[in-house]
């Protein structure tokens, strides 16, 4: 190996380095502004599949996925992202292999009204199935008020 070669490992690993403690740092910080037991469910490391509408261009990503007593959040560790779907705006959940044109096993989707018309979202979680009871038990308290 000459000394670009060195210089370039160099400067790749330092690169890498840095984002794996960005992300480490955001993770930590996202963990400590939601502590366990605060929510119904909670996801660590659930894989944001992006929502419809920004295509399939978009960078998915790992995140916090909450399901509080109103709301499903998500909070994207890098690039810093939030998204929160109000329980009564939420049209139809399920779960499906595929989302924008990427292939996942049993992603949990979720499709919601906006301002714009319709928007669908998908993350893959443990336990899909647990988490479309839960949301859909909690639908129905918020309906029946």
């Amino acid at each position: 190996m000459d000394v670009i070669e060195i210089g370039m490992l160099v400067i790749v690993g330092s690169v890498i380095s840095l984002l794996f403690f960005r992300i480490i740092f955001r993770m930590i910080c996202v963990r400590s502004e939601h502590r366990d037991g605060q929510y119904i469910l909670t996801s660590y490391l659930s894989n944001f599949y992006g929502v419809s509408s920004k295509g399939m261009k978009q960078v998915r990503g790992n995140g916090l996925l909450y399901l509080a007593r109103t709301a499903i959040c998500y909070e994207m560790y890098v690039p810093k992202k939030r998204l929160e779907i109000p329980l009564n705006k939420i049209v139809h959940i399920g779960t499906t292999n595929r989302h924008l044109g990427k292939i996942g096993c049993k992603l949990l989707k979720v499709t919601f009204k906006t301002e714009q018309g319709e928007e669908t979202a998908a993350w893959s979680v443990n336990d899909a199935e647990h988490w479309i009871q839960e949301i859909n038990m909690l639908r129905q308290q918020l309906s029946s008020k």
